[in-house]
């Protein structure tokens, strides 16, 4: 079947497209929509096992049955109590662990309190797209060229071929999306993603296939919606908004796959991150580096009473926005990265095109046919090569 929707004649993007297509329409015509409203009064220990038991007393009472109903009317007593008691434990398990902000969360949600909230910009709010778009992203209006001459001495090119990538790989990679998060563009969620690993890797494997051979990306997976959400009441700059980015499910799956094979050169056969780069890093983070800083200043205070230490904070500000695409794959090419990846990395960071929304009041919407680098996954290690 999958085959009949993607002809050996089609372009990558006609595959994506047709693909994307079906899968939608066969969510909404198969998957029932029921709206559900939920009204936010239960307590926290209100369980799944104490509202059974509050469906059973309410069962037994419509039953018309006194005796039936007041057995529940107990057990539903005996229930609260329990439930009552492992919610306490689990404040005082949250306080012995040290873990004392948890726990006071638990007690204001036990208690019906709630923090206070910061009030939205109410009415219309002009906002030129355009210049959103410029601060929050970086337009290359060509693709970028590698400094051969600058790397040809010290390295060769990488012509390690493409690896092969197996279906129960790309099966794995949806077994693991995340069913709460929205989709993107391609309106693709994970829950589908999750439930039918099993059939949906059979065309995207083909289509991840192709795209690292031909070393291209498709258009629909290099779009993502950005919803600005204001970052206080007043909103004077566009610094004042934080850009939450809607991307592809499918897309991530496969920056996954690709990140992977370029840590493996970079940390395992290249090895040219240094062993106090924390950022980006599994099982690494900020709080690692800052016993790391501690202990190196306060060996070097004792060493001499006379000693003194400065320590100097930089933070870049749109960092991941300022990074040079030329010079990247130049210094792709110079740790000896495979030519294929820095082909599809050319690719991958490249597109011009902007589709433009209306904006509306609390519902700052824009699609953005351009990779941002810092709003997916793998520019966060390009940076770090960067």
């Amino acid at each position: 079947m999958w085959d009949m929707l993607m002809p050996l004649d089609g372009t990558i993007d006609e595959w994506t497209d047709v693909v994307t297509s079906y899968i939608t329409f066969c969510v909404e015509s198969c998957v029932k929509k029921k709206e559900i409203r939920i009204f936010h009064n239960n307590k926290p220990w209100v369980t799944k096992r104490l509202k059974y038991a509050l469906n059973e007393k309410k069962i037994a009472y419509m039953s018309g049955d006194r005796t039936q109903t007041h057995a529940k009317e107990k057990e539903l007593k005996i229930v609260i109590k329990q439930e009552k008691e492992a919610y306490k434990r689990k404040i005082e398990q949250k306080l012995k662990s040290g873990n004392s902000m948890k726990a006071w969360e638990m007690i204001r949600e036990m208690g019906g309190t709630e923090p206070k909230k910061t009030r939205l910009p109410s009415g219309n709010v002009n906002i030129d797209v355009d210049e959103l778009n410029t601060f929050y992203c970086r337009f290359d209006t060509c693709l970028p060229t590698i400094d051969t001459e600058s790397t040809s001495s010290t390295s060769l090119i990488n012509r390690k071929p493409p690896p092969e990538l197996e279906e129960t790989v790309v099966a794995e990679l949806f077994k693991r999306c995340k069913e709460r998060k929205a989709p993107g563009p391609d309106n693709i969620h994970g829950l589908i993603l999750k439930y039918f690993h099993n059939q949906l890797p059979v065309p995207f494997t083909q289509i991840f296939q192709r795209s690292i051979d031909e070393q291209s990306v498709p258009l629909l997976w290099k779009t993502s919606v950005i919803v600005p959400i204001p970052k206080k009441r007043c909103t004077v700059a566009f610094k004042d908004y934080r850009p939450v980015a809607l991307t592809s499910f499918v897309m991530k799956c496969l920056e996954k796959r690709i990140k992977c094979e370029l840590l493996r050169t970079v940390l395992y056969d290249s090895k040219i991150l240094d062993k106090h780069q924390f950022a980006y890093q599994h099982s690494l983070s900020m709080e690692d580096a800052l016993p790391i800083v501690i202990n190196g200043v306060g060996k070097f205070l004792d060493h001499k009473s006379s000693n003194l230490a400065r320590i100097l904070y930089v933070d870049f500000s749109s960092a991941f926005n300022a990074m040079n695409t030329a010079m990247l794959l130049t210094k792709l090419r110079a740790i000896d990265i495979p030519d294929y990846l820095i082909g599809w990395f050319r690719g991958f960071l490249t597109e011009t095109t902007v589709d433009k929304d209306e904006w509306a009041c609390l519902k700052y919407e824009t699609s953005l046919k351009w990779l941002s680098p810092g709003m997916r996954l793998l520019p966060n290690s390009l940076y770090t090569i960067h």
